[in-house]
């Protein structure tokens, strides 16, 4: 973990492009159902411009250890937003009814009731975390690198004389 963390703090990058690249990963992982998250974040990295690495390591916000949770609270949080609140009973009758009767009306009441609340949870919480992992990324990275460059000193300094102008001043 502190690997990649340092990975992203000393990415060659501007700070931007890498508050970009985890915008567009945890946009990813919020709105495209579990599966090729790191092959589209990367893809859209490519094309706009942010950094690879960050995009595909902000996918891992949403992995098999927290889609149990994440899916469900996505799903209850979209259905309010479509003005359809989702209930026990009618997810346990949607799935049940798929897998009874997997017929085309079953998948369609299926799909209206579940996945359009899935997507619009998604959105709603891509947007947030995209828009938060942005600013808090670009933050930490710039604080990082000014912390680092005090550390160094003045360029052009060698070895004893930059600790001594840093213990100077």
């Amino acid at each position: 973990m502190r690997r990649a963390y340092m990975r992203l703090m000393r990415h060659p990058g501007s700070p931007q492009r890498t508050g970009r690249g985890i915008a567009i990963g945890l946009m990813v992982a919020f709105v495209v159902p579990f599966t090729f998250h790191m092959v589209l974040a990367l893809a859209l990295a490519i094309l706009l411009r942010g950094a690879r690495f960050a995009a595909m390591l902000a996918t891992w916000v949403v992995n098999p250890l927290t889609i149990p949770v994440l899916y469900p609270i996505q799903c209850y949080v979209g259905g309010y937003l479509t003005g359809r609140p989702l209930s026990y009973t009618s997810v346990a009758k949607w799935f049940s009814d798929v897998f009874t009767d997997p017929s085309w009306s079953s998948f369609e009441a299926f799909g209206k009731g579940l996945l359009i609340p899935f997507f619009a949870g998604g959105l709603f919480f891509g947007i947030v975390a995209s828009v938060a992992g942005y600013y808090a990324t670009t933050a930490m990275i710039v604080r990082f690198r000014e912390r680092r460059a005090a550390r160094k000193g003045p360029p052009g300094l060698g070895g004893v004389a930059r600790k001594e102008a840093h213990n100077r001043g």
